[in-house]
């Protein structure tokens, strides 16, 4: 593949990947619609950071294993997208236990935080053979957000 096909391809791939993320920012506003209080948001989005955390070098590791961060990726979007669309639903089921849907929000929040480092470092393993600075692909990811 040429170099500028590379770059191109994985321009694109920065540009939708946080295109996506921006749906993200609305869980914060979506549980206080449905009536969590400040002080239970910010339980979430922390315990999710938290975790998220523990969780990165776990992922790297599972990268180095498997050689690439492309698979991790895949699996990372896949969980986050999954949860993120029964969101709604668990809110619904589980009016009265907000402890359920703190701890779906956490998951969720989790997986999601791991999905910049993992794109970040698939987009650098792919284009790192070709010589492409890594900040003409992320320009791109800073426009789709």
């Amino acid at each position: 593949m040429e170099k500028k096909q590379v770059q191109r391809r994985y321009s694109v791939i920065q540009f939708l990947f946080w295109a996506v993320c921006i749906g993200g920012i609305y869980i914060t506003a979506y549980l206080k619609e449905i009536g969590f209080s400040a002080t239970q948001i910010g339980i979430t989005s922390s315990c999710g950071a938290l975790f998220g955390m523990i969780l990165l070098p776990r992922l790297g590791e599972l990268s180095d294993r498997l050689g690439s961060a492309k698979y991790p990726f895949i699996a990372s979007m896949g969980i986050v997208t999954v949860l993120l669309m029964f969101f709604p639903l668990i809110a619904k089921v589980f009016p009265v236990a907000p402890v359920v849907v703190i701890l779906y929000g956490i998951i969720a929040i989790m997986f999601r935080m791991q999905q910049i480092s993992l794109a970040d470092g698939y987009c650098i393993s792919k284009i790192g053979p070709y010589g492409i600075p890594f900040t003409s692909i992320r320009i791109w990811g800073s426009l789709g957000y």
